[in-house]
């Protein structure tokens, strides 16, 4: 079976040569907790954990994206530090884009302007990456809007779990595992390349690195169903429960 799936996506690499992977930084690379001003503030300047297995997706997605761009909010004097972040986990970057403090406008019409910019200068197809607790969600359907047939997909990362906009092509996932097994599905992601990412959430010592105490922590396995059908059932599972496990409180005594 899987020597099978192997050879389909083997053989459909062809169709998506050109890709670009467009990727936020806090919250969906980085563990920052964004919604807290405090704790992101600590975190943006000192903090470097990072969610575990999103390095090794950048690095297994390099067989097909030639690509990774970082978009972040964050204001550029803690370049330093996001540089340092990403080198410190081996993630490599064709550019970071930082904020600027002096100039006018939101976090919305600043990424639409980075991300635009980014597109506008290539001819890859992109893959977007971002979160629920700002406005990726809303901006990745602005995009997917302005650049029809560009946006290959527009992952969310699922913090607070809040409603997502209405638009086609707004894809959630939890966990890095899930980002590799979407694309593997596309047909981007090959099968040893996704086995790894499932292997090193499902060997992670602390599933805080995978879901941290901030962020929604599903107790119903549900969810996950829709991996169940795949040629990592068994590997899901095995995650699955650990997150369940991870996410159930426990009884009061």
């Amino acid at each position: 079976m899987k020597v099978f799936f192997l050879l389909i996506s083997l053989s459909s690499f062809t169709t998506f040569a050109g890709v670009t992977l467009i990727s936020d930084l806090d919250d969906t690379i980085k563990i920052t907790n964004v919604a807290n001003k405090p704790r992101a503030t600590y975190n943006g300047i000192f903090g470097r954990r990072v969610f575990a297995g999103m390095p090794e997706f950048f690095e297994e997605a390099r067989k097909y994206a030639s690509e990774l761009h970082v978009v972040s909010a964050s204001f550029k004097i803690i370049r330093p530090s996001v540089i340092k972040t990403l080198e410190l986990h081996g993630i490599e970057a064709e550019s970071i884009t930082l904020r600027n403090p002096l100039l006018r406008g939101g976090k919305i019409s600043y990424k639409l302007r980075a991300i635009s910019r980014i597109i506008d200068s290539g001819v890859d197809d992109i893959v977007l990456i971002g979160d629920d607790v700002d406005k990726d969600p809303e901006i990745f359907v602005e995009i997917q809007r302005r650049y029809p047939g560009r946006i290959l997909a527009s992952y969310i990362h699922v913090i607070r779990n809040r409603p997502l906009p209405e638009g086609e092509g707004l894809e959630t996932y939890y966990t890095a595992a899930d980002l590799a097994l979407r694309e593997f599905l596309a047909g981007r992601m090959d099968l040893e390349s996704t086995s790894r990412i499932f292997e090193r959430l499902i060997l992670d010592e602390s599933l805080f690195n995978v879901i941290p105490g901030f962020a929604h922590c599903p107790s119903e396995s549900t969810i996950w169903d829709w991996q169940l059908g795949t040629v990592f059932s068994e590997e899901a599972s095995r995650l699955v429960d650990r997150i369940i496990q991870h996410c159930t409180p426990s009884p009061k005594s």
